[in-house]
């Protein structure tokens, strides 16, 4: 908990370094910080699973968490398509971050605290374990490419349409500019 606390602490401090950026060092510190917050959150975030769900509910406990992940991501295009302005976006964020942190350590006591078996394996031993399971060498390739994907065409979509579309229209809606198209795309 306290590191799901400490990320969320982080993200928001990183935010506010970001919102008021105005040299590239100032931009680069806040990325970096935003980036070392949300590891530090969603670490133990994601191991939560497998210390609080019983075995038999994992593989469940685990498609869940990836829909409400994936929900996020497209809520968190459609807060950038709402609001706009970069500054409401990172105050959407920091909200956001802060109250589902607080959420899951409030709710996160709850729950007793397992024995933890004695490790006798080395680090790359445990590392490479998960490895050795054909389900989660599927599980990581299919995430390694939905991944990818995003980010190839998240990269490169705006160049694309500022290049080659004069308007932007989609569904009857007009798009007057190809940052909310792009976004539109992105959802």
């Amino acid at each position: 908990v306290p590191f799901i606390l400490g990320g969320a602490a982080t993200t928001v401090l990183a935010l506010v370094i970001l919102s008021s950026a105005a040299s590239l060092p100032q931009l680069v510190l806040g990325y970096l910080l935003l980036q070392i917050g949300d590891d530090l959150g969603t670490g133990p975030y994601g191991g939560m699973v497998s210390e609080v769900v019983p075995v038999e509910h994992r593989g469940r406990a685990s498609a869940i968490m990836q829909v409400l992940q994936q929900s996020g991501n497209v809520l968190s295009a459609l807060t950038a398509v709402v609001f706009k302005k970069p500054e409401l976006i990172y105050v959407a964020i920091g909200v956001t971050n802060v109250t589902c942190a607080v959420v899951t350590a409030v709710t996160i006591r709850n729950f007793p605290n397992p024995e933890r078996p004695e490790v006798k394996s080395s680090f790359f031993s445990a590392w490479l374990e998960p490895w050795r399971n054909l389900d989660f060498r599927r599980v990581y390739g299919a995430k390694f490419l939905n991944v990818l994907a995003f980010a190839l065409i998240s990269n490169y979509i705006l160049y694309y349409l500022t290049d080659m579309f004069p308007s932007y229209k989609l569904f009857g809606v007009d798009f007057a500019h190809p940052k909310q198209a792009a976004g539109i795309i992105g959802i």
